[in-house]
């Protein structure tokens, strides 16, 4: 059995643009594992490019020596 479906409102239109403005305008968190090795610094480096992502590079040897300043670093153990 289907329940019936009620006509959106101006109210209801409204309020789920205002829930997608807000989810676009927040940055996205992304974990790098292996940042240091061959495919993990490509994908950071193409990552760390864009303004909608906030990268956290994670690597047995630590921080890259040409590291990002926008990339926050984290050591594995």
């Amino acid at each position: 059995m289907t329940q019936p479906t009620h006509p959106s409102t101006a109210s209801d239109n409204k309020a789920l643009a205002g829930t997608a403005a807000s989810s676009a305008a927040a940055k996205m968190k992304v974990l790098v594992v292996g940042a240091t090795g061959f495919l993990g610094a490509k994908i950071l480096r193409n990552l760390a490019h864009d303004a909608n992502v906030v990268v956290v590079a994670m690597s047995r040897k630590g921080a890259a020596p040409n590291e990002r300043a926008d990339v926050e670093w984290c050591a594995s153990t």
